[in-house]
């Protein structure tokens, strides 16, 4: 999702505020050079007056003048996000900013963007994807295929809060069921053409099995239309011995997000990456952290996400087939992490460094400097599983936390 498709994917619509004090040529001037500023964005322009709010996503209220107060707040009764568009002149901002105040207390998700500022349109994009996620991730539907595994003491299933706080509905998946598609699904070779030179022997000696799998779970999401499929990778391996590792990986880069171990938060927060940057994203245990940096590992990566990777056996088992992945230091980061209650969003961006290298673990490692106390991670845990996308990402977390009632935790 772009700037660019903003137009085709929501409805953003442009109200101009001005008092009738100020003279109209001012107003017309002033007008133009900011909405010159905003080409792209918005939609249309309208008056609150002629909104029907069913029809709309967003809206950006510019602020011309100041003495337009009371006018603004009657943008709280078409109940959509506002972005208050301010300047520097004509009492501008002091009008955004007590309007925005009741807005606030409204319940109203609003936020104050200063025009003239470096950065703003941008800032301005980055809310609107995160407002853009809010509205997707409701009404959609997630996979859980088989039981969650039993390490999870904390991040179990919490049905009624995915429900009640993010608008999601869960549809379970029988192990039987799975193994039946996956015994009778046909032998597409085209879904491993990414990675056929790289099969080592003990991958390349499963490889109908492959294809068997990675169809199957593909054929999860076409039958159930899932917005995203978390497994116990750990009964696959047992019953198949075969590592789903390699068949998940290769399904995020396809579109599909598909998490680990039956983590329901982990999956949501991978599904949320998703949803505002169009990216897949990574899944891994925290296995160090220590000042301003964490270090996740596991056995699948997207391959999208890599600067190079192998492919070996999964770590606990010895079982083909899985991904050791190299992420390329110096590029741009953020650690996510869900509530199992939902009720708060943890993040923080930072950049991919060279980080320590442990034999005895998960295949993929990347270290990511947060620049900041990463061990809150550490002193008060959310859970394992972290997400972690390949690019800063905080500003719409941060958006779509107001929109949904979120609490917001920056790493």
């Amino acid at each position: 999702m772009d700037l660019e498709n903003y137009s085709l994917n929501m409805k953003v619509v442009l109200i101009s505020f001005a008092s009738p004090l100020t003279s109209n040529e001012y107003v017309k001037k002033k007008s133009s050079r900011l909405k010159s500023l905003l080409a792209g964005i918005y939609s249309e322009e309208s008056s609150i007056e002629c909104i029907a709010p069913e029809e709309i996503d967003a809206i950006l209220a510019l602020i011309l003048t100041g003495g337009v107060e009371q006018q603004i707040a009657k943008l709280t009764k078409l109940g959509k996000p506002v972005l208050i568009l301010t300047h520097h002149e004509s009492n501008s901002l002091a009008a955004g900013l007590e309007a925005a105040s009741l807005l606030r207390e409204e319940n109203t998700p609003s936020w104050i963007i200063q025009l003239e500022a470096p950065d703003s349109v941008k800032k301005i994009e980055r809310i609107l994807k995160g407002v853009r996620a809010a509205q997707l991730i409701r009404g959609s539907k997630i996979g859980i295929l088989g039981e969650p595994s039993p390490w999870l003491v904390y991040s179990g299933l919490n049905e009624d809060a995915l429900r009640e706080k993010l608008g999601v509905s869960v549809i379970r998946i029988s192990l039987s069921e799975f193994f039946t598609l996956y015994d009778s699904s046909p032998i597409e070779k085209k879904l491993l053409d990414p990675v056929l030179r790289k099969l080592p022997k003990g991958a390349a000696d499963r490889f109908e099995d492959i294809c068997r799998l990675t169809y199957a779970l593909r054929e999860l999401f076409r039958r159930y239309k899932l917005s995203g499929l978390t497994m116990n990778c750990f009964d696959i391996i047992r019953f198949k011995n075969i590592a789903p590792c390699l068949s998940a990986s290769l399904l995020q880069d396809m579109g599909f997000t598909i998490g680990c171990e039956g983590d329901v938060p982990a999956l949501m927060a991978m599904i949320l990456v998703r949803l505002i940057s169009g990216t897949a994203s990574f899944i891994g245990n925290v296995i160090a952290g220590q000042g301003t940096r964490i270090t996740l590992a596991h056995c699948a990566v997207p391959l999208s996400l890599t600067n190079g990777y192998e492919i070996t056996s999964h770590f606990e088992s010895g079982v083909y087939p899985t991904i050791k992945g190299e992420m390329k230091p110096g590029m741009e980061a953020t650690l996510l992490r869900f509530s199992p209650d939902y009720g708060i969003l943890r993040a923080g961006a930072g950049l991919i460094v060279e980080g320590v290298r442990i034999e005895n673990g998960c295949r993929t490692q990347v270290t990511v400097d947060l620049g900041s106390n990463a061990e809150k991670i550490l002193e008060k845990p959310l859970g394992n599983h972290h997400v972690l996308a390949l690019r800063d990402l905080v500003e719409e977390l941060k958006a779509f936390c107001k929109v949904m009632g979120i609490k917001f935790e920056e790493i």
